[in-house]
C-alpha cells in the first residue's frame, strides 16, 4: 500500500503542477481583467486533460494486483500522444525540442493506461533533470522501430547521462538523485515492473557518448516482443 501511495504521489506531480500553473495565470489575468474566452477554454481544456489523467492513475493502481485486469492490443503511437499531452514537454520557456521519429503500424497486447504512466515517468524524469539543471535549447528524441524480433521504443535526452555507479540502480525503489521535493523516485521502478512483469518486456538505460566520446546524455530503451 505504502509503495502504491508513493507512486500514485510521484505520478500526480507532474499533472498537478500544470493544473495549478494553470489556476494561478487564471486568477492572475481575472484580477487584471485581461481573460478571454479563447484563454479560460483553453485552460480548462488543459486542466481537464490533467484531471482525467489523474482519475484513471487511481483507477489503474486500485487494480494493479487484480488478476482480471482487461488486455488488448494498442497503438504504441496513441500512448506516446496521450504521455505527451500529460507531460507537455516543450511547454516551457527553456526551448526544449521534440524530435518524434513514429508512425501508427505497431500495436502491442497489455493495458494501455499503464503504458502511459511508463513513458510519463520516464518523460518526468527528463523534465526535471531539464529543471534542475537549468538546460536550455536541448532536445529530446523518441524513436518507435522494430528490430530483430522486436518492438523498440528509446526516448534519449540531452541531460548530461547518469553516472556510471547510478546505472544499476536507476530502477531500484525510492533510489533517486533528486531533492526529497522532486518526487520519491518510485516511477522508474514501477515503469519497470509494469514492462517486465506486466508486458514481458524489457526497459533499460544507456548512456550516449558523442564522437569524441563526451557524455551527453540517457536513453531509455523499452523492448517487447513483436508478436503481431
Amino acid at each position: 500500500i505504502g509503495e502504491m501511495i508513493g507512486n500514485i504521489a510521484h505520478q500526480w506531480r507532474q499533472p498537478l503542477a500544470i493544473v495549478n500553473t494553470s489556476l494561478a495565470i487564471l486568477k492572475e489575468k481575472n484580477r487584471a481583467d485581461m481573460l478571454t474566452k479563447d484563454e479560460i477554454a483553453q485552460k480548462l481544456e488543459n486542466m481537464e486533460k490533467r484531471l482525467v489523467y489523474m482519475s484513471d492513475t487511481i483507477e489503474d493502481f486500485m487494480s494493479y494486483y487484480s488478476p482480471d485486469k482487461e488486455k488488448f492490443w494498442f497503438s504504441i503511437d496513441t500512448a506516446v500522444e496521450k504521455a505527451l499531452d500529460i507531460i507537455d514537454i516543450e511547454s516551457n520557456e527553456r526551448g526544449v525540442k521534440l524530435n518524434l521519429l513514429l508512425n501508427d503500424k505497431y500495436k502491442i497486447f497489455g493495458l494501455m493506461n499503464e503504458f502511459i504512466q511508463v513513458i510519463v515517468s520516464i518523460l518526468s524524469n527528463i523534465n526535471d533533470l531539464i529543471k534542475i539543471n537549468d538546460l536550455k535549447n536541448t532536445t529530446v528524441t523518441i524513436s518507435l522501430f522494430k528490430e530483430n524480433g522486436y518492438i523498440l521504443l528509446t526516448i534519449a535526452d540531452e541531460c548530461g547521462g547518469v553516472d556510471e555507479k547510478n546505472l544499476s540502480k536507476i530502477f531500484d525503489p525510492y533510489f533517486t538523485t533528486k531533492h526529497k521535493s522532486m518526487g520519491t523516485g518510485l516511477g522508474l521502478h514501477i515503469a519497470k515492473m509494469i514492462i517486465e512483469e506486466n508486458m514481458k518486456g524489457f526497459l533499460s538505460v544507456k548512456n550516449i557518448y558523442n564522437d569524441k566520446n563526451i557524455k551527453v546524455g540517457a536513453e531509455f530503451i523499452i523492448k517487447i516482443k513483436d508478436e503481431d
